[in-house]
C-alpha cells in the first residue's frame, strides 16, 4: 500500500495543482503526456513492491510440484493485484479530476510487463552481463510498443489515448506475457538445477580491465583498500552504468520519435538534472550494507571486519563521490558533444545555455547528484527498515496533507505565509539535522576536528557561492524563508561526512 501510495503521490500534487489553477487542457497533448508518466511511475514502484513481496522462487524449490507450476502461482497472483491496482488508480483519477482516461489497455499491459520484468530477473539472476545484454532491450522493446498505443514514437501527427484495445493488442500482449512464462520457466528450472549462466570470455575480460583485482598472493595494504576494491565492485559503476544506458536509448527515442534539434538539445541539458533523481535510486544501493538485497541488516561477516566504523563510512563515501563524479563526466561529455554538433550544424534557433542558471547549472548538478546519493546511502546505512517506510510514505503523505489543508483551509494570504513557514521549518530542519549529526559524530570520536573544520568551510564556500548566483541570476528579492532553505540545502551536502558514520556504527553495534 506504502508503494501504491508513493507511485501515485507526485500525478495527485500535479493534477491537483493543475486544477486548482484551472489549467488542465482537457484536449491537448500535456494530459496524455502526464497520464503515461504517472502511469509509468506507479508501475515502476508498485511492480517493484509485488517483486519483492513474491519473494525468490528458490525458495519454493523443495515443493513436490513442476517449475511450471511454481512459477505459474508465483507470477499469476502477483499479475492480478497489478491488473486490479492499475485499473483502480485509473478510475480515481478519472473520478477526482473528471478524466477520461482509458482502463483496460494500461490495466491488461502493466502485469505483462511485471511478468516480462520478473522473467528477465529469473533468466539472468546471478550473471548482470546477460541482463544487460539480453534483459533491457527485451524490456525496451516492450516500452517503445507501449509507447506506439499512444502515438509516441515514428513522429505521429498528434499523441492520443489508448482507448481501444484492438484484437491485435490483446493477441500481441498474450504472445508477450507466453514468452514470459517460458522464459521464467526456463530460468527457475536452471537455478532449481543449481546450474548458472557462463559469462563470456569477452566480458570476462572486459570485466578485468574495468575491475582489476590484485595479483593472487599479494593482498590488500590496508583493510581500507579492500573494502573500497568490494564497495566498488558491487556499487561504483551503478550510476555511471545508468548514465551510459540512458544516454543512447534517449538518443535512439529520439531518432525515432522526435528528430527536433531544439528537443534533443533541450532534453541532453535537462538530462543533468536526472542525475540527483538516479542518485536517489541508486543510494538504495550504496546505503545496503546487509548481507542480501533484501536485508538491511549488517550481517557478521562485515561487522567483524577488522576496520573502525568511522573507516568503513568514509571508504562507502569515497566510493559513492567517485561514482557520482564518473557519471557527472560522462553526462558533462556528452552534452558538450551535442552541443558542439548542433552549432556547427547551424541548427536554427541557435543552442544556448539559459540566462536563469548560465554555467552555474554544471557544479549544480553534481551538487544535486552528490547530496541524493549520499543522504539516501545515509539512511540506508541505519540499516533499520521503518526508517526508509517512514520516509517513502510519511513524506509524500504530509506533503499531500500540507497541499491539501493549503487548499481548502486556509485564505489567499495565509496561504503564503503557510508556505513560507513550512519553507523556513524543513530549511531549519536540515541545518539543525546537520549540526546535531556534527556535534554527535565528534562527540563519538568518530570524525576528527579536520572533518568538522573541512565541513564549515565547504559549507560556508557554497553559502557564499550562492548567494553570489543569486544576485547574478535572480532579479525577486531572496526573502528570508528561501535563504534559510537553500542554507539547509548546502549542510545537507556536507551532512554525510557526520550521519554516515553515526549510521553505521547504530547498524553495526545492535
Amino acid at each position: 500500500m506504502g508503494a501504491l501510495l508513493a507511485g501515485n503521490a507526485l500525478p495527485m500534487i500535479v493534477l491537483a495543482a493543475l486544477k486548482h489553477e484551472g489549467a488542465i487542457d482537457y484536449e491537448g497533448s500535456s494530459l496524455i503526456t502526464i497520464h503515461v508518466t504517472s502511469l509509468l511511475i506507479n508501475a515502476m514502484l508498485f511492480g517493484g513492491a509485488i517483486i519483492a513481496a513474491m519473494g525468490k522462487p528458490s525458495r519454493l524449490f523443495a515443493f513436490p510440484a513442476p517449475t511450471s507450476v511454481i512459477v505459474a502461482w508465483q507470477l499469476f497472483p502477483g499479475m492480478v493485484v497489478m491488473s486490479l491496482a492499475t485499473l483502480a488508480t485509473t478510475v480515481v483519477f478519472n473520478t477526482v479530476f473528471d478524466l477520461n482516461w482509458p482502463l483496460w489497455g494500461p490495466a491488461l499491459f502493466t502485469p505483462v510487463a511485471l511478468a516480462a520484468c520478473a522473467a528477465c530477473f529469473w533468466l539472468t539472476e546471478k550473471s548482470p552481463w546477460h541482463m544487460l545484454a539480453y534483459g533491457i532491450p527485451v524490456l525496451a522493446a516492450g516500452a517503445v510498443w507501449f509507447h506506439t498505443r499512444y502515438g509516441m514514437v515514428f513522429r505521429p501527427p498528434e499523441p492520443r489515448l489508448w482507448r481501444e484495445v484492438t484484437a491485435g493488442d490483446a493477441a500481441t500482449m498474450l504472445v508477450m506475457a507466453g514468452i514470459a512464462y517460458y522464459a521464467a520457466t526456463v530460468g527457475v528450472a536452471r537455478s532449481r538445477c543449481g546450474e548458472f549462466l557462463k559469462t563470456p570470455e569477452f566480458l570476462l575480460w572486459l570485466g578485468r580491465v574495468l575491475d582489476p583485482a590484485p595479483t593472487v598472493g599479494l593482498p590488500f595494504r590496508t583493510p581500507a583498500q579492500a573494502q573500497f576494491w568490494f564497495e566498488w565492485r558491487q556499487k561504483g559503476w551503478g550510476l555511471p552504468g545508468l548514465v551510459v544506458i540512458a544516454i543512447p536509448f534517449g538518443f535512439v527515442i529520439w531518432l525515432f520519435a522526435n528528430r527536433n534539434p531544439q528537443d534533443l538539445f533541450d532534453v541532453t541539458f535537462g538530462a543533468g538534472g536526472f542525475l540527483t533523481f538516479g542518485g536517489l535510486i541508486l543510494g538504495l544501493l550504496f546505503g545496503n550494507i546487509g548481507p542480501a538485497d533484501g536485508k538491511l541488516e549488517m550481517g557478521h561477516f562485515l561487522a567483524t571486519r577488522p576496520m573502525t566504523s568511522a573507516d568503513m563510512s568514509r571508504t562507502m563515501l569515497r566510493a559513492a563521490g567517485i561514482s557520482v563524479l564518473i557519471a557527472w563526466v560522462l553526462w558533462t561529455v556528452a552534452f558538450l558533444i551535442v552541443f558542439a554538433i548542433l552549432l556547427l550544424a547551424n541548427v536554427e534557433p541557435r543552442p544556448h545555455l539559459p540566462k536563469e542558471v548560465g554555467g552555474w547549472y554544471f557544479p549544480a548538478t553534481l551538487l544535486g547528484a552528490w547530496l541524493s546519493l549520499t543522504v539516501m546511502a545515509t539512511i540506508g546505512h541505519a540499516g533499520r527498515p521503518t526508517l526508509y517506510g517512514l520516509l517513502f510514505c510519511g513524506v509524500p503523505a504530509l506533503a499531500l496533507g500540507a497541499i491539501l489543508f493549503s487548499h481548502y483551509a486556509l485564505s489567499p494570504a495565509a496561504k503564503t505565509i503557510f508556505a513560507e513557514g513550512i519553507t523556513m521549518a524543513v530549511g531549519a530542519i536540515y541545518i539543525l539535522g546537520t549540526a546535531w549529526a556534527f556535534a554527535a559524530a565528534r562527540r563519538r570520536a568518530l570524525i576528527g576536528p579536520p572533518t568538522v573544520w573541512a565541513a564549515m568551510v565547504a559549507w560556508s564556500a557554497l553559502c557564499i557561492l550562492g548567494l553570489l548566483f543569486w544576485s547574478q541570476h535572480r532579479s525577486e528579492h531572496l526573502t528570508s524563508p528561501v535563504a534559510v532553505h537553500v542554507i539547509g540545502l548546502f549542510a545537507l551536502v556536507v551532512f554525510p561526512l557526520a550521519a554516515a558514520p553515526l549510521a553505521l556504527t547504530w547498524n553495526r553495534n545492535r
